[in-house]
């Protein structure tokens, strides 16, 4: 079972100039990439696949500084992540769905990065280290459940904020014993709980038996300073 662990970044102001470099390196061979296929399709009718692509990124980064800047692992996530865009188009198409061919990225469209965890990335010293960007703040209001990190993408919120989001394989989920004597349960205005079984369980209707002693609090509380002791006892 994978599970996503989600933390916040605080890169200084150099380090963030150095994500929003990656973020647009990404974006930008994204778009070059989705070009090509388009290009393949309209001039030849050929289809361009990841395994075409990624075989030509070694080759595009001896003369290109942009994509050479770039973890090698973390461009071919990008190159996986278009081709889920044309599984899922060609998906809806063969279910007879509706199917928007896929886009060019804008800017404010393409947020995230993602690395395969150790490769260009780990936790060190209590750190978020990334690959070209140094050892990154994190603030980890959890610990990272026992498991292997699988991957781990950088993403980059509307307001400008960065984030990190862990994928962890924790292993096989236990398995839940069945339950012979199930019973369902409906909650409702006229009964407060209505069962499977037939039983019926009436409102306790809390509210209304203890509305005159609530008014008579709140008068009282109305004559006091507000900000005062009494004031505050009675709003408890």
């Amino acid at each position: 079972m994978i599970l996503s662990y989600k933390y916040r970044l605080y890169p200084n102001r150099e380090q963030r100039a150095t994500l929003d470099r990656l973020l647009e390196i990404h974006r930008v061979m994204y778009n070059d990439a989705l070009t090509e296929r388009r290009l393949a399709w309209k001039m030849n009718k050929a289809s361009v696949r990841y395994t075409d692509q990624a075989n030509q990124l070694k080759g595009i980064r001896q003369f290109d500084d942009d994509l050479a800047f770039a973890n090698y692992s973390s461009l071919q996530q990008t190159l996986r992540r278009l081709q889920k865009s044309f599984d899922g188009f060609f998906r809806r198409i063969n279910a007879g769905q509706k199917a928007g061919y896929p886009r060019y990225k804008g800017r404010g469209w393409f947020k995230s990065i993602a690395y395969v965890y150790g490769d260009g990335c780990r936790i060190r010293d209590g750190r978020l280290y990334v690959q070209r960007v140094g050892d990154v703040r994190i603030f980890q209001h959890r610990d990272i459940p026992e498991g292997k990190i699988k991957m781990l993408v950088i993403k980059r919120d509307r307001t400008g904020n960065w984030f990190t989001v862990f994928q962890v394989d924790i292993g096989e989920s236990e398995k839940v014993e069945r339950i012979e004597n199930s019973i369902g349960i409906d909650m409702g205005l006229d009964f407060f709980l209505s069962l499977s079984s037939g039983v019926q369980i009436d409102n306790p209707r809390w509210y209304r038996t203890g509305e005159a002693k609530l008014a008579k609090l709140q008068r009282r509380r109305s004559r006091c300073k507000r900000g005062s002791r009494k004031y505050v006892e009675l709003t408890r």
